[in-house]
C-alpha cells in the first residue's frame, strides 16, 4: 500500500481516538489510547492479553446477514476470543 495511504488511516485513527478521549475525560474516566496495525480483532486480543486487560468495551453497529459478512464480524471474533470480559455496545438507532 503506499505510504500516503498509511499515513491517512493513522491520521483517522489518531482522530477518532483523540475523539473517544475526550468523551471520557468529559465523563470523568481516564482514556489511554493505542493505535495499532494489522488485523483488527487478532490485534484487538494481543494488546488485551499482553496488557493483562481485565475488560475489552467494543462498540458494534449491529450489522447482520450479507453485511456483517462483508465487513468481517471484529466484534464477533473478539466476543468468542477474548480471554477478558468483553462489553459490547451497540450504536443507538437513528
Amino acid at each position: 500500500m503506499p505510504e500516503s495511504y498509511d499515513w491517512e488511516i493513522g491520521k483517522e485513527g489518531s482522530e477518532a481516538t483523540a475523539e473517544i478521549e475526550e468523551m471520557g475525560k468529559a465523563e470523568g474516566v481516564t482514556v489511554n489510547t493505542v493505535l495499532l496495525q494489522g488485523y483488527p480483532a487478532q490485534e484487538i486480543l494481543n494488546f488485551a492479553e499482553k496488557n493483562d486487560i481485565d475488560m475489552i468495551v467494543m462498540g458494534t453497529r449491529g450489522k447482520t446477514g450479507i453485511d456483517r459478512f462483508l465487513v468481517g464480524g471484529v466484534t464477533e471474533k473478539v466476543v468468542r476470543n477474548a480471554k477478558a470480559e468483553v462489553l459490547v455496545v451497540r450504536e443507538p438507532c437513528p
